[in-house]
């Protein structure tokens, strides 16, 4: 896979792993790890590109559901970026909450 690097406005979606290499040249990374954090992120909005990234190790509830489908209303230009380490079981799931979402998403595989 072609080498991946976020050079704008990157967020980090409930993360507790160490910042990706792929955002060290970020604008701007927010951290959307609680619900206040999601709810702020919302509050705002720009037409300007955003990376979200989210674990492929983690699972996607309804909850992250519906912050995805609001982020799209405020964020036109949102993509989903999923992170799979090689192995990690919930891509799937995040691939179809994108496409049921209709989110722009892609995959940032990191295999050991």
């Amino acid at each position: 896979m072609a080498h991946f690097q976020i050079t704008r406005a990157g967020a980090l979606f409930e993360w507790s792993d160490a910042k990706p290499d792929e955002l060290s040249n970020a604008r701007s990374v927010s951290l959307l790890n609680s619900r206040e954090e999601q709810n702020q992120f919302l509050t705002l909005s720009s037409d300007e590109p955003i990376y979200i990234l989210v674990n492929g190790r983690q699972s996607p509830d309804r909850g992250v559901r519906r912050f995805f489908s609001q982020a799209r209303m405020r964020y036109p230009a949102v993509v989903m970026v999923i992170l799979d380490n090689g192995k990690d079981r919930f891509v799937e799931d995040w691939q179809r909450l994108a496409r049921e979402t209709s989110l722009p998403s892609t995959l940032l595989s990191k295999k050991d």
